[in-house]
């Protein structure tokens, strides 16, 4: 469990609008992280826009080239620090949603897009 001090305020905030940008929580699958980035599953990527993404403070780039998964590169030590206040704040871990099924649209992209560029991390 994360706990936050005030020095982290700003970075629970920009945790928050991320939440929002992607959907709200209700639209998150799942998130967990890499050394540098924050990777985050969502059920639907309609209305979500990238450019926002981006413009938060912190977010150093993002990739997107799987359907509905988004890598958010916030650097080393912010990402597992980012990854721990979205499970404080009830988002479940990559681990915990495995047994979920993805959308059927999600899952019919990502095969197809697979099967075109095979080299792509998928989790």
């Amino acid at each position: 469990m994360y706990l936050l001090r005030l020095d982290d305020a700003a970075e629970y905030m920009n945790i928050e609008k991320l939440i929002n940008i992607l959907g709200g929580q209700q639209n998150i699958a799942s998130v967990t992280n890499c050394m540098t980035r924050l990777r985050i599953s969502v059920k639907s990527e309609t209305d979500i826009h990238e450019e926002e993404i981006a413009s938060l403070d912190g977010v150093l780039g993002l990739v997107h080239d799987v359907p509905c998964k988004f890598e958010i590169v916030v650097g080393p030590g912010k990402s597992r620090k980012y990854a721990d206040i979205c499970h404080d704040m009830g988002l479940p871990s990559a681990s915990s949603s495995e047994d979920e099924e993805e959308p059927l649209y999600c899952s019919l992209l990502g095969i197809t897009y697979e099967a075109i560029n095979p080299d792509v991390w998928r989790p």
